[in-house]
């Protein structure tokens, strides 16, 4: 064997003992299937702990864990660990399973039943096998270089009623959108049941995650059967690495009337617009925030041969009264082109569970996709109960 066969030798069982157990101590270990699928099942899957915001602020995502709990104080308990790797029999989180009447709050999983004795068994052989284990790897996502200024986003929802908001749809997972308008208004009184017992204008959606900061998204509604397609660009994050002072989106869409007109081909230009809507927010709290939206549609007069559009600027806010129960509300007047007979606004309760965000309020417009509601709202005195569902898988 040559001096030169020797010396790569040399150097392949250095590197061998330096860096193969080094790369070995960093990967973090995968989680048995048992307790991945329980994790999955009734942890991640549910909303609560997944995404840019988990519950508590703590992810059960399983590439996250054991990092995102391990030797990490409670929230609700700071003297105790979410798993206590020196103690593992007394971590925060068998607690929380098991409903030990010494915690805050209420048992997990938080909407969903208690677990099944062979679930729980799973879980608490897992965190007993931490027992002296240290940090398994970075407790923050991929990508970012420091804590987030905020535990909520500044909105929950894809939509602030109508107006888009700077919230994406994270990479990856599909987003599933319901939204409803009942026609007659509250003021038709009980001969419509105060508008619920009226014909309905519907919209349903859906979406997906390019990145995190970039996502496309296709809707229906029975509104002249029209469709739109966009994508929506998150630009800039208030509450990423980079600091930023506001957030900044842009959502980006086309609009096709698909109801037959004996005037007009499917794709002529009367049948078509271009909506655009600019997403300027500032969140001044976990419970605060505000928006601005200019937004402009170049035809918001499909029955019209002038094809006139409309340029409008929306006002949009956030309070969050209790946990996760929100005020929301936002204003539309419209600054030039087509008006409707009246500004667009509307006012309202929002709901988030797990993965759904669930928004009941009132307006004074039926229009669920931007050339119709960028005009403003067909009723001057009078409003008409709606809600919107999202569900993101």
């Amino acid at each position: 064997m040559n001096r030169m066969t020797l010396k790569i030798l040399s150097i392949a069982v250095l590197w061998a003992g330096v860096a193969l157990p080094a790369a070995w101590a960093q990967k973090p270990a995968a989680l048995p299937d048992p307790v991945k699928k329980a994790v999955l099942k009734n942890c991640a899957v549910s909303g609560c702990h997944q995404g840019s915001y988990p519950a508590m602020n703590l992810s059960f995502e399983p590439d996250k864990l054991p990092g995102s709990a391990l030797n990490v104080p409670s929230r609700e308990k700071p003297e105790l660990k979410i798993i206590d790797a020196a103690a593992p029999e007394k971590s925060y989180l068998l607690m929380k399973i098991r409903g030990d009447k010494e915690i805050d709050g209420r048992r997990m999983p938080l909407n969903g039943a208690p677990l099944k004795e062979t679930e729980f068994k799973a879980f608490q052989d897992w965190i007993m096998s931490l027992k002296d284990r240290t940090e398994d790897g970075p407790r923050q996502p991929a990508g970012e270089s420091q804590k987030k200024n905020f535990l909520k986003p500044a909105f929950w929802g894809t939509r602030l009623i109508n107006l888009s908001t700077p919230q994406p749809i994270e990479k990856g997972r599909f987003l599933f959108r319901i939204s409803h308008r009942f026609s007659e208004p509250i003021g038709s009184g009980y001969r419509s049941f105060y508008g619920l017992d009226s014909a309905s204008i519907i919209l349903l959606g859906f979406g997906y995650g390019l990145s995190d900061d970039l996502g496309i998204s296709i809707g229906r509604t029975n509104a002249d059967q029209e469709m739109e397609a966009g994508f929506h660009w998150r630009m800039l994050g208030q509450n990423g690495p980079a600091g930023m002072p506001f957030s900044a989106s842009l959502y980006a869409g086309a609009g096709l009337v698909t109801r037959s007109r004996s005037d007009r081909s499917l794709f002529s230009s009367g049948n078509i617009s271009l909506n655009l809507q600019l997403s300027l927010s500032y969140q001044f709290s976990d419970h605060f925030s505000l928006m601005l939206v200019p937004c402009y549609s170049t035809n918001t007069t499909h029955g019209d041969p002038s094809n006139r559009g409309t340029f409008s600027l929306g006002f949009g806010g956030r309070w969050m009264v209790l946990d996760d129960i929100s005020l929301i509300a936002e204003y539309m007047p419209a600054i030039s082109g087509n008006k409707a007979p009246a500004n667009g606004w509307g006012f309202g309760l929002e709901k988030k569970i797990g993965g759904h965000v669930f928004q009941v309020f009132v307006l004074n417009s039926m229009g669920l996709v931007a050339d119709q509601f960028v005009p403003g709202g067909d009723l001057k005195s009078d409003v008409r109960l709606g809600f919107n569902i999202f569900r993101t898988f």
